[in-house]
């Protein structure tokens, strides 16, 4: 599919959400996808045209994402956090980097939070931060990170990982 044949829904960057006739399509940078829903998930599977999937178990339908990128709006996930497209545009985005075939929602954020204790340098105690900084209220969604010992907690609810490890 090429960019210009279709009606674009959402852009953020190099992020772009479009429609052509019926279908759905995510390019990102230099992939382009086609997007497909399942309701009673609900999941969203993503087919690159390089041939691999990914499904994003517990995520959300095309209306609703549809609906929340024509509406400035936002998309409620199973976790109890609330995004907006650019909180959206995230999740997809490492959904396309980690390039897994399966996925849930839940992990995509525990995902997005470990990058951003990344870039904000959260190492230690003193530097820790908390979910809330990039809109994630669902402390359970970092209990694989914490139980794989990716990240540790402070006892006042931040987070941070430990490069020591």
């Amino acid at each position: 599919m090429k960019r210009e044949l279709l009606e674009t829904i959402f852009q953020d960057g190099d992020f772009l959400l479009g429609k052509c006739e019926e279908q759905y399509y995510l390019f990102y940078g230099e992939q382009s996808c086609q997007l497909f829903d399942y309701l009673y998930e609900p999941c969203l599977y993503i087919n690159a045209a390089q041939g691999n999937s990914i499904t994003i178990h517990n995520s959300f339908t095309l209306d609703e994402l549809c609906r929340a990128a024509k509406t400035n709006g936002t998309i409620r996930m199973i976790t109890g956090d609330e995004y907006d497209m650019q909180g959206i545009c995230m999740l997809l985005r490492k959904a396309l980097t980690l390039s897994k075939e399966s996925v849930d929602v839940g992990y995509l954020e525990g995902c997005c939070f470990m990058d951003y204790l990344e870039e904000c340098g959260a190492t230690s105690e003193e530097t820790a931060v908390p979910l809330t900084d990039i809109g994630i209220d669902n402390p359970k969604v970092m209990n694989p990170f914490l139980h794989s010992k990716k990240v540790k907690r402070t006892n006042d609810a931040r987070y941070y990982t430990d490069k020591q490890q």
